[in-house]
Parts: structure tokens; C-alpha cells; sequence
């Protein structure tokens, strides 16, 4: 009886949690006048979001271990989702495949974009997006391709860590016509607030997944983190020039702090890169003692036999 408790009581919380997503949602595509609605009607669903958050905040702080070990015995009954519940590579797999489709999706939206608008900002975020869906692509296809492959696993970090020193030249170009050029844009306010939302999960993601990988040895798993921190650096960047945009705000300061901004994030894109290739020297090296260590004790052995 307690076990049917208990799972009820989170799927309540879960019906909880997708409400309070539906009404704050809602409450901004009001805010934004996306949906137009009578003024009591907002502010009904304002206050309703704000209490739905509240409640629903409080109950993922008091209630999270609960939730984290109902949901664990759920996935645990099928052997694919047991996989993903006990082996952080293959999770980190698994993640990194959506990402792959989302990262297909936004090159896709700006390559569109860019034909139909040409512009070297969105010419600029287009390369960007396809820089990283290749190395994205090709940590994956190796991961399943040739699964606890050393040497490949090297090749792939290398190989990923100059597309990430590479990166920042296209991010500073197209900073660099944002910063310039914010007037000459035309963002719709519902891309503005999809970007915002995503950029915000993304780069906050993005940070605790990247500094929790580097705790492991495993070279696919760092990869595939610090793409997904690059992708939110971008992210970041093209957030403030579709806000400047929205505020049709391009003044001399404004376009200082997107300058600003824009070179921090391309420093710690470039140190992502170099860190990579320095990481990938020394597992080469490494590797190459292993194997001469191994040939000494093989020659040993047959010398003492």
C-alpha cells in the first residue's frame, strides 16, 4: 500500500511540475501580448504561475530524494533504461544523441534563415552550429562505432579540441556584427524568449556537466560536455544581441558589453581547445609508456621461459 502511495504521490508532483511549466509559459506569451487576454485573466494566471512555483520549488527541495529513487525503480524494469541509470558513459551518449538532433535543428533554423535573410551574423551562427554538429557527430559515431577503442577515443578528443579552438573565430565575427548591427535585425519576440529560456538551461547545464566530466578519464564523455559548454557560450552571446534587438537599444555601451562579453566567452571556448590537445598529448604519451612497459614484461617472460 505504501508502494502505491508513494508512486502516486509522484506522479502528482510530476502533473505538478508540467502545470507550473504550462502557466508560466503562458503568463509570458501574455507578458509579451504573444496572446491576448483580459487584464484579470492575466493577472490570474501571473499569480497562479508565481504560486504553482513557489509550491512546486519546495516540493523538488523536500521531496527530491523521494522522486530520484521512485523514478530510478521505474527505469530500472526495462534493460535499456537500466543502462542509462547505471552507466554514466552510455547516459552521456544518450543526452548527447538529443543534442544532436537540437543542434540539427537550430542549423537548420539558421541556415534557413540565412538564405531567406542574409546576414554574416546569421552566416556566422549557421558555420558555428555545423562546426558543432560535426564534432558532436563524430564523438557519437565513434562511441558506438568502436566502443572502449583507446586510440579512437584520442583521435576523437583531438580532433574535437582544434573544432573548438576554431569555433571562436566565427563567434567573434559574428559578435562582432551583432555589436554593430543590432538595428538592421528583425527577431521575433517568441524566438527571443524561446533562445533565452534555452541559452539559460543550457549554460547553467553546460557548466556543472563540463566540471563534473573532467572528474573522469573518459575522453568521450569530456567531449561531449565541453561541446555542449561551447554550444552555450554561443548561446549566450547571440541571447544579449536578440534582447538589444527586442529593446532596439544598439548605444555605444551596449555594444561595449556584447564586445566584452563575446571575448570572455571566446578565451574560455579557446582554453576548452588548447586543454583538449593538451590533455590528448599526454594520453598519447601515456598510452606509448603503457604499451612499452607491456612489451618489456611480454620480452621477460619469454626470455625467462
Amino acid at each position: 500500500m505504501d508502494q502505491i502511495n508513494r508512486r502516486t504521490r509522484v506522479l502528482m508532483f510530476f502533473v505538478l511540475f508540467l502545470i507550473t511549466i504550462i502557466c508560466i509559459i503562458v503568463g509570458l506569451l501574455l507578458a509579451f501580448d504573444i496572446i491576448i487576454a483580459y487584464p484579470f485573466v492575466s493577472f490570474f494566471i501571473n499569480a497562479l504561475s508565481i504560486t504553482l512555483l513557489c509550491f512546486s520549488s519546495y516540493v523538488l527541495i523536500t521531496r527530491y530524494k523521494m522522486i530520484k529513487v521512485e523514478v530510478i525503480r521505474i527505469l530500472s524494469k526495462n534493460p535499456f533504461t537500466l543502462k542509462i541509470v547505471k552507466e554514466y558513459d552510455f547516459r552521456t551518449a544518450i543526452l548527447g544523441l538529443g543534442s544532436l538532433l537540437i543542434n540539427l535543428a537550430f542549423l537548420s533554423y539558421y541556415l534557413g534563415y540565412t538564405v531567406f535573410n542574409f546576414s554574416i551574423w546569421y552566416l556566422g551562427l549557421t558555420i558555428y552550429y555545423a562546426l558543432l554538429f560535426f564534432a558532436r557527430e563524430i564523438t557519437l559515431y565513434n562511441f558506438y562505432r568502436y566502443p572502449n577503442n583507446r586510440t579512437k577515443e584520442i583521435n576523437v578528443h583531438l580532433i574535437v579540441g582544434i573544432l573548438l579552438c576554431l569555433l571562436p573565430l566565427f563567434l567573434f565575427i559574428t559578435a562582432g556584427e551583432a555589436s554593430r548591427q543590432t538595428s538592421k535585425f528583425k527577431e521575433p519576440i517568441l524566438h527571443v524568449l524561446v533562445v533565452g529560456g534555452i541559452t539559460i538551461y543550457k549554460l547553467t547545464m553546460g557548466i556543472y556537466n563540463a566540471l563534473k566530466a573532467h572528474k573522469s578519464h573518459d575522453l568521450i564523455v569530456i567531449s561531449l560536455k565541453n561541446i555542449n559548454l561551447a554550444e552555450a557560450l554561443a548561446s549566450l552571446v547571440a541571447l544579449m544581441a536578440t534582447i538589444l534587438v527586442l529593446t532596439k537599444d544598439d548605444s555605444k555601451v551596449n555594444q561595449i558589453s556584447i564586445d566584452l562579453v563575446s571575448f570572455a566567452m571566446i578565451v574560455v571556448t579557446l582554453f576548452l581547445g588548447i586543454s583538449m590537445i593538451r590533455r590528448t598529448v599526454y594520453e598519447y604519451k601515456k598510452m606509448q609508456w603503457e604499451e612499452g612497459i607491456s612489451g618489456l614484461e611480454k620480452f621477460y617472460q619469454q626470455r625467462k621461459y
